[in-house]
């Protein structure tokens, strides 16, 4: 018996069931999508060696971080954020170097650390770490310098913020990270594929049986057959 034959053993109700499971990847993709544009989900964690990594979806991709330096280990915790009107990247890279970029998809590193006052060359650590619980505390407050919106605040990888009180997320920033960014829209056209062949074949079904033809191959099933002669589908009774 053929694959073919074999999957028209099937009842109709559970191959429609079976295909419409193509649609749920490009509904989730899509609904993270519109999300991530008013509210930003963050998941991320702490190794023994104070590592941090973080995905957050925020403003029509996904963001990949790794800081150093960032807080005491812990386990994955996901928090989410709301996003301000008129945010942009800007406003969760406000400092950094963008290394390349092609279609959304990119690299952004930290810039070298400043010097302690007292200590040239040393870099910044303890307190004046941006993911330590006194930072987060004071740039969730506005007391703290380098927080999104600020003035005198340079402008960041991808241009300079809007004005805002704090910055995205600052705990995710150590003394050290790098980050990619991973844009929804080509994930979303690549899950999207097989939902619209389903789509498009049901759809050639659906027409082919109008005209009283085979839904799978085509084939004149007027006669009064009760399957296709040519691939042995089941022809439905209105067709006859």
């Amino acid at each position: 018996m053929t694959a073919r034959r074999r999957w028209f053993r099937v009842g109709p109700r559970l191959r429609a069931a079976l295909a419409l499971l193509w649609l749920v990847p490009p509904a989730a993709v899509g609904g993270m999508w519109a999300r991530s544009h008013f509210v930003a989900d963050e998941v991320s964690a702490v190794d023994e060696e104070s590592v941090q990594r973080a995905a957050v979806s925020y403003q029509g991709a996904v963001h990949l971080l790794r800081s150093e330096g960032s807080a005491m280990p812990r386990g994955p915790e996901w928090d989410e954020h709301r996003v301000p009107p008129g945010a942009t990247w800007a406003n969760f890279y406000t400092a950094g170097v963008l290394q390349w970029e092609v279609g959304g998809l990119a690299k952004v590193t930290s810039m070298p650390p400043a010097p302690l006052a007292g200590g040239p060359g040393g870099p910044v650590t303890g307190p004046a770490t941006a993911a330590s619980p006194a930072r987060r505390q004071m740039i969730m407050a506005g007391a703290a310098p380098g927080g999104a919106g600020m003035v005198g605040v340079p402008a960041g990888p991808f241009g300079p913020p809007v004005t805002f009180r704090h910055q995205l997320a600052p705990w995710l920033w150590g003394v050290r990270w790098k980050a990619y960014t991973v844009p929804y829209w080509p994930v979303f056209l690549v899950t999207m594929w097989p939902a619209a062949r389903v789509v498009w074949v049901r759809g050639r079904r659906w027409a082919r049986r109008r005209r009283g033809l085979c839904g799978g191959c085509g084939y004149d099933v007027r006669g009064g057959s009760e399957r296709c002669p040519e691939c042995g589908e089941p022809v439905p009774a209105r067709v006859t």
